[in-house]
């Protein structure tokens, strides 16, 4: 009986693994801004979108953060806004098991790059993500977890650390801990938590010129881009996250995808006269509820995400760092 509660569970957990990656895949008009505005009216020409194409295929997101010469600068937006929400409920044979994931997002911090080690950026961020999984039933180790972490704040950061003046708040394993005061995490955890997959051009630039993506030209004094890409694109782009899942749940998959609620997922650039990336960003709104049938099992799925993330120059400079960095606590020691 252990065995197929296990079993049971790993069924259930792998649906959440394809409806996680369903959730980063759709678009819309996200619960943020717009950063890179402009008229998307035109769709580009075959001879436009070979010229595009080749500038911006070996783009990531690093060249964000490149500056050339010692006597320049760059100042970068960091913009995320969005939530995501995921609920999945289960039973067989006696046994039932309950899933629910949330994350809500906002964030707003420039970034001022003068060389590779020296950096500063002030803005504010607020974060907060909960997770619960319960077990029971006949046959099955009861389980009950709940998890919840938040930070919020005025932040900074140097090149090594994202610095949060303001309060953090921790749940795990029963027991709850939440701080004012003055806290340091590593900058590329943060940056990896707060922008998440969607501001990862290596997983959306191989799919530009597919057939699922229309791109739209806009070309003044600086070439702004919009490319949408289509449902059946966005199954080609993720399709590598459901490799691992994807044997004994591929008809949950498109189950899922049918019921989907799409409504877009737009990847935007800007590039200046020289083709150099200066700004970049997804805006994403999906959602789907319904019930699939993985192994025999029904499985009640609730997906929602409404995301807008955004990296781009901007004019305005980074505020000072504080003078009393080196009193801010490591989160990782509370």
């Amino acid at each position: 009986m252990k065995n197929k509660a296990k079993k049971f569970v790993a069924l259930l957990l792998c649906t959440g693994l394809v409806a996680s990656a369903a959730a980063l895949s759709a678009c819309g008009d996200g619960r943020g801004a717009i950063l890179i505005e402009g008229d998307f009216s035109t769709e580009a020409t075959a001879e436009q979108r070979a010229e595009v194409l080749e500038k911006v295929s070996s783009f990531s997101q690093h060249d964000m953060f490149e500056v050339e010469g010692e006597s320049t600068s760059r100042n970068v937006r960091m913009y995320s806004d969005g939530v995501i929400g995921m609920e999945m409920s289960a039973s067989q044979e006696g046994m039932s098991m309950n899933y629910s994931m949330d994350m809500d997002v906002r964030a707003d911090h420039t970034i001022t790059i003068a060389s590779e080690q020296d950096v500063r950026g002030s803005g504010t961020m607020s974060f907060a993500m909960g997770m619960n999984v319960q077990i029971s039933g006949a046959g099955a180790d009861s389980m009950n977890e709940n998890m919840e972490m938040s930070f919020s704040g005025n932040t900074y950061n140097d090149v090594s650390y994202m610095y949060i003046d303001g309060s953090m708040s921790v749940t795990a394993s029963g027991q709850s801990a939440t701080q004012d005061g003055k806290f340091k995490m590593d900058f590329n955890s943060i940056f990896d938590q707060v922008m998440g997959e969607t501001s990862d051009l290596s997983m959306l630039l191989p799919h530009i010129n597919g057939d699922g993506a229309a791109m739209f030209i806009d070309e003044g004094t600086t070439t702004k881009l919009k490319i949408s890409f289509d449902k059946n694109a966005w199954l080609e782009i993720y399709g590598s996250a459901l490799e691992n899942v994807a044997g004994d749940i591929s008809a949950a998959t498109e189950q899922l995808l049918d019921a989907m609620q799409f409504n877009c997922f737009d990847l935007y650039f800007e590039l200046d006269a020289d083709g150099a990336l200066l700004g970049y960003g997804t805006d994403i709104d999906a959602s789907v509820d319904t019930t699939v049938t993985v192994e025999g099992v029904s499985v009640q799925v609730y997906l929602g995400m409404d995301m807008s993330s955004w990296l781009v120059n901007t004019d305005r400079a980074a505020g000072q760092l504080p003078t009393d960095l080196d009193s801010y606590e490591d989160a990782n020691m509370l």
